[in-house]
């Protein structure tokens, strides 16, 4: 299964920019973020450079980095857009 997770096009001019906006999310989310969760964020963030916050994962890929299975990734992934 392929997903697109896009947050908005040219929202971060920079990596490190991106990276301080993925940590002040899960900072003001911990009690909503289990560990998963967290792990799929950064992971799909680790991918989202062309253009910069953009990402395209197949969830599998996004599994096998962060040790865990493809349904705790769809849930994680599910959690983070409600968020």
């Amino acid at each position: 299964m392929n997903i697109t997770a896009t947050y908005r096009e040219n929202v971060f001019s920079n990596k490190e920019e991106m990276d301080k906006a993925v940590d002040n999310h899960i900072y003001h989310n911990a009690d909503k973020l289990p560990t998963s969760n967290r792990k799929v964020l950064r992971s799909i963030a680790g991918h989202a450079f062309s253009p910069m916050g953009t990402a395209h994962l197949k969830i599998e890929t996004i599994a096998g980095e962060v040790g865990c299975s493809e349904s705790t990734v769809s849930r994680a992934i599910k959690r983070l857009v409600e968020l």
